[in-house]
């Protein structure tokens, strides 16, 4: 689960931090977008270390849209 907070600074010891639109988190999740994509169309601002966003973004899992959660 991801959840979102607004911050008005940086977080202490952050390897990353990222502003994107709720959108475009989702196309990267999707696999609709990449993060090259999204910061070259400045959908997606990275500050820091962008292979810890690589791995992060690596680490979800990719589900069909048509994932049936309830089977009978």
């Amino acid at each position: 689960m991801l959840n979102y907070t607004r911050r008005t600074a940086e977080v202490d010891g952050a390897d990353a931090g990222l502003a994107l639109q709720k959108l475009t988190l989702i196309e990267l999740q999707l696999g609709k977008t990449t993060i090259e994509q999204a910061i070259a169309t400045k959908a997606l601002k990275l500050r820091g270390n962008r292979a810890a966003v690589e791995e992060f973004f690596g680490l979800l899992d990719r589900f069909p849209p048509s994932f049936a959660i309830v089977t009978p």
